[in-house]
């Protein structure tokens, strides 16, 4: 009898479509580490008005040449990914906690787009992540399924 070796947790949740939500993680190393091909990372290390941060995000999710910068087109191309090849979204946010302290405003309107586009692909029964590295349990988020402290 052949044994497979196990796959890691958080590979087995970030393929499961009805988890698919916006989350917080302890460890973005341990993720990178075990999470399924095709995750991406965008870092918001000083990153502090509106349209730097939907950029980072968009070039980590290579939006189309003509994406502008705001946070309707952002919705927009999070809810019709047909230029990219995987079905899957998994996108890992590094370095935000300076978003929340300096533009309340700004991560509340970033949390309620990336929410709604992950509710639009979790009906559309397509694995649809959102991590956002959070080492000192600054983010009022549920944690991943599976992460571990930090």
């Amino acid at each position: 009898m052949s044994m497979t070796p196990s796959r890691p947790i958080l590979d087995l949740v970030l393929h499961d479509a009805s988890l698919s939500g916006v989350y917080r993680i302890a460890r973005a190393d341990r993720v990178l580490a075990e999470a399924p091909a095709g995750m991406v990372a965008a870092s918001l290390a000083g990153a502090m008005a509106k349209e730097e941060v939907i950029r980072r995000i968009a070039a980590a999710l290579d939006f189309p040449d003509w994406f502008d910068p705001n946070w309707d087109a952002l919705q927009d191309c999070l809810c019709d990914l047909s230029w990219r090849e995987s079905t899957a979204t998994r996108l890992l946010i590094k370095d935000a906690d300076e978003l929340l302290a300096d533009n309340p405003g700004d991560w509340a309107t970033l949390l309620d787009v990336l929410t709604e586009s992950a509710q639009f692909w979790a009906a559309q029964e397509l694995p649809f992540f959102v991590l956002l590295a959070d080492p000192h349990g600054d983010f009022d988020l549920p944690t991943l399924p599976g992460d571990a402290p930090a």
